[in-house]
This record gives C-alpha cells, sequence and structure tokens, in this order.
C-alpha cells in the first residue's frame, strides 16, 4: 500500500458498485463430429449444458470435437457449432424402421424439403438424427381399440385410440377409427442409460392426411411434425422429438392392418 513520506495528498480510488458487470464475449465457431444432433448445419451454443442438451455427452470417437467446444464455453457463451458426420468416427445414417433401406436426412431443413411430402413405401419411422444413438430407439403403435388393452404400453395412454373429433366433424360418422397412439423407447438403454425408458408419446393421432388440431384433439401422423406432446419423460437431455415421420406408408398399412406397429430402429450400411 502507498504512503506519504512527507505533507501531501494522496489520492485513491475505491470501486463501491456490489454487481459483477456483464462483459460480452467474441463469437467462436467449431465444426466436429458429435452423437447426436442436426448436421451439416449451424447451431448456436451457450453452455457446456447446453451442448450436451444438443448434441449429447461424448464418446471416444467424438471426445475431440467435444472438448474443443467445451473449451470455449468455459469462458465465452456464443459458440457456433456444425457437426458433421462420417462412416469411421460417426454413424452417418439415421437409425429406421427398415434396417434394409439407408435414410439420411441429417437435420430439420432437410427433413422438410426432401421427406415431409410424399409417401417413402420402404421405410415408415427414422431417427430424427444420423448415428449410432438412434439404434437404441423402439418405436410402437396402436391403432385399434380392439387390441388397446393387450398392447405393452397401454398404461402410458388414458384411453384407447377411437375416432376423432375431427373426423367425427368431416364425416357425421364417429366409427371410423382414424386414431392412433405412438410410443418412443430407449430400448436398450444408451441415451438415458436404463433400459426400456419411455422418451416420447403421441396420443390420438389420426390418420388422415388433412386432419388439423385446431378441429380435434387429433393430429395427423404426416402433418403433425413429431414433437413431444403429452410431455417429456425420459432425459432432460432430449427435449426434442427423436423421430421423424416419412410419408403416408404408414398411414396406409395401419388403416388395413390395425395391429400394433413394433420397431427396434436400426442403422444399415454406413454411407
Amino acid at each position: 500500500m502507498a504512503f506519504l513520506v512527507s505533507p501531501g495528498v494522496n489520492t485513491s480510488e475505491i470501486d463501491l458498485t456490489t454487481a459483477v458487470p456483464s462483459v460480452g464475449t467474441s463469437t467462436g465457431a467449431t465444426v466436429g463430429f458429435f452423437r447426436w444432433g442436426p448436421a451439416n448445419t449451424v447451431i448456436q451454443v451457450s453452455s457446456e449444458s447446453d451442448l450436451v442438451q444438443k448434441f449429447f455427452a461424448p464418446d471416444s470417437n467424438t471426445a475431440a470435437s467435444f472438448l474443443s467446444a467445451t473449451n470455449f464455453l468455459s469462458y465465452g457463451n456464443d459458440l457456433r457449432v456444425v457437426r458433421v458426420c462420417s462412416a469411421t468416427t460417426d454413424k452417418s445414417n439415421n437409425a429406421t424402421s427398415n434396417s434394409s433401406h439407408n435414410i439420411t436426412v441429417m437435420n430439420d431443413e432437410e427433413y422438410f424439403l426432401n421427406n415431409y411430402t410424399g409417401a417413402n413405401a420402404n421405410v415408415a419411422f427414422c431417427a430424427r438424427y444420423p448415428g449410432a444413438l438412434g439404434n437404441s430407439l423402439r418405436v410402437s403403435v396402436c391403432s385399434s381399440e380392439a387390441t388397446f388393452d393387450s398392447w405393452l404400453f397401454a398404461p402410458y395412454f388414458d384411453s384407447a385410440p377411437n375416432t376423432s373429433n375431427f373426423v367425427v366433424a368431416k364425416t357425421n360418422n364417429s366409427t371410423l377409427k382414424d386414431e392412433m397412439h405412438i410410443i418412443v423407447v430407449d430400448e436398450d438403454g444408451v441415451i438415458t442409460g436404463t433400459a426400456n425408458t419411455v422418451l416420447e408419446r403421441f396420443s390420438n393421432l389420426s390418420k388422415c392426411s388433412d386432419a388439423r388440431a385446431t378441429m380435434a384433439r387429433a393430429f395427423t401422423i404426416k402433418k403433425f411434425y413429431i414433437a413431444p406432446q403429452n410431455g417429456f419423460t425420459g432425459s432432460d437431455m432430449l427435449q426434442e422429438a427423436m423421430l421423424q415421420m416419412l410419408g403416408d406408408k404408414l398411414s396406409q398399412q395401419l388403416l388395413q392392418q390395425e395391429l400394433h406397429y413394433t420397431h427396434q430402429l436400426s442403422q444399415t450400411t454406413h454411407l
């Protein structure tokens, strides 16, 4: 501490503020391999927990990219991340309900441009993003009131699928049975750490491609882009749906069969 050895004036500046001012940080950018999340598009990440939520926790193949990102986020809060997929470090296909057919949907924009309209005759479901993580997903559909009680996942729904208000309003017929329930399960436990954890539930979806929520509780399985409907019951990391619907094929199959439609999603050969 400074002091005077002879008479004089000593000036001291003392900061009396009680709050730490917010200091802006520079924007960073990184391109790397991650286990989950949208690929080939820029995603803003604000913290390490946000990084995990959007791109999942790392494994040995993705640790370098993940740690590089977290290093910046330890002192910054504006990181732009682009996920890339490689056949050698991170499987580049989306897991599908038909392992004989490849599907690649890198991000939401690509889904809406290439898969939202038109039917896919071979694949009814695929994981929302590429990566081996999707192999742990199981999708089960109940489209029949008669078989609801014997459905493994019936306890997760309030009642059996029936006829939507939309169809009743359009046809004045309450016996057409256009509704279905869909449930997504972490069958292998890779995502949540506990096998058979329910990730997402979608109740009373309509098989009619023109159904609208504004007229009923039912949503069409084609027009309704799969997203949590009855609350999120799985890992907090997965706040967006892990599932994509591909075209009208599922509606056609369910209308004809009225069976439980259960799939373990799996990837095919790497692209």
